[in-house]
């Protein structure tokens, strides 16, 4: 199931044309995980949910999204210093 994420981030990276990235589909995505909390779909709704959530903060043009972005990509730094966890 650690695969899952991965294979995710193909799936987004293929159809990035078609995908919309905004703030109600994430409500909706987020309801539907609290919804499936104690169902065995949880995991797999916890990670699609987290991931869309994690993409749509990213490309979001707020101010706030702006400021932390204006010194660069901070994802490797961020793989860096999990690498040993």
């Amino acid at each position: 199931m650690l695969t899952l994420p991965f294979v995710l981030g193909m799936v987004v990276f293929e159809f990035r044309k078609w995908l919309p990235l905004n703030l109600y589909l994430t409500s909706v995505l987020c309801l539907l995980a609290f919804l499936s909390y104690a169902t065995p779909w949880f995991h797999f709704m916890f990670v699609v949910v987290w991931s869309y959530t994690i993409l749509t903060v990213r490309f979001a043009r707020s101010r706030g999204t702006l400021w932390y972005n204006r010194l660069g990509d901070y994802s490797y730094g961020f793989y860096i210093y999990a690498f040993p966890l």
